[in-house]
């Protein structure tokens, strides 16, 4: 009988001794978490044994850097310091360029010709000696010809900046400002110098 119960307790404390041997591991091998992910062994190993002697453990948090990977936006952002570098207002950017790519024109060639005819004005109810009237000083009668609705407000106004620009990009276009520059910009306004000075202001913001 004692034969027989030696031999009951063999496995008993077979088990018993694996249990403590793991236990004994897992205490000589904690593994310490950050942000609830596993670090490395040999950083593990490291960290426990300074635990032991009694050092405290930092754990930096790594550092996060914002990369922007968006091209229209940097493209944007570079367009913008450009504008103000070069003397000109950045608060119709946007408008420029919808009403620019509404035709096909360069935004530069709307951003210079509203800042000689108003000095970039918005909406405004000045008027030049020959009557030519709003932010990009058109005659009535011919923005009436060529009148586009740029802030979708169902109304096409000469004083309104928005309607203004996209009527000069839709003018200008159709007088071939793609291909021919100075004569689009000699029918917006029938000077050399008025043609030069404005190129002179495109050229400035590229």
């Amino acid at each position: 009988m004692k034969r027989i119960r030696i031999l009951a307790l063999i496995p008993i404390l077979a088990i018993t001794g694996l249990v403590n041997q793991v236990e004994a591991y897992e205490q000589s091998f904690e593994i310490p978490v950050q942000n609830n992910k596993p670090i490395t062994k040999s950083v593990a190993r490291k960290i426990n044994n300074e635990k032991k002697a009694g050092i405290k453990i930092e754990i930096k948090k790594p550092q996060l850097v914002k990369i922007n990977n968006n091209p229209a936006d940097a493209r944007k952002e570079s367009d913008r310091k450009k504008l103000v570098t070069n003397g000109f207002k950045d608060d119709y950017y946007d408008t420029y360029i919808k009403a620019a790519d509404a035709y096909s024109l360069d935004w530069r060639i709307l951003a210079a010709v509203h800042k000689i005819e108003s000095g970039q004005r918005g909406d405004t109810l000045v008027k030049s000696c020959k009557g030519a009237t709003g932010p990009m000083q058109f005659m009535p009668s011919t923005f009436r010809a060529y009148a586009v609705d740029g802030n979708n407000d169902g109304v096409a106004n000469i004083n309104s900046v928005e309607d203004s620009i996209f009527t000069a990009s839709h003018y200008l276009s159709r007088n071939n400002a793609t291909n021919n520059i100075d004569q689009a910009l000699y029918r917006y306004n029938h000077s050399t110098k008025y043609v030069n000075q404005v190129k002179s202001l495109i050229y400035s913001i590229k």
